[in-house]
């Protein structure tokens, strides 16, 4: 499974996300490598690496409000520590 253990992958990131909140900030995968969380200048989208599918905020308002400051996997899920603008 790359990105597991230590070995690199490149993922790209939507151009609909990393367009507008460009530079991209943080990145984290989850411990089993699957899932992959990323933050630019505002929002986050998430990464099912096994899909292929992104998850973006629905309601591109709420993604202008979030920033986050922090990311990080636990239990199957991504915890965001953010300030809200």
């Amino acid at each position: 499974q790359p990105g597991v253990n230590g070995s690199a992958r490149h993922i790209m990131i939507p151009h609909a996300y990393a367009s507008p909140n460009w530079p991209l900030r943080l990145l984290a995968e989850s411990g089993d490598g699957r899932d992959v969380a990323a933050a630019g200048s505002k929002g986050l989208v998430l990464l099912d690496t096994k899909t292929g599918k992104w998850r973006f905020f629905g309601d591109v308002s709420h993604e202008r409000e979030f920033v986050a400051t922090g990311l990080a996997w636990l239990d199957g899920g991504v915890v965001a520590v953010s300030a809200r603008l």
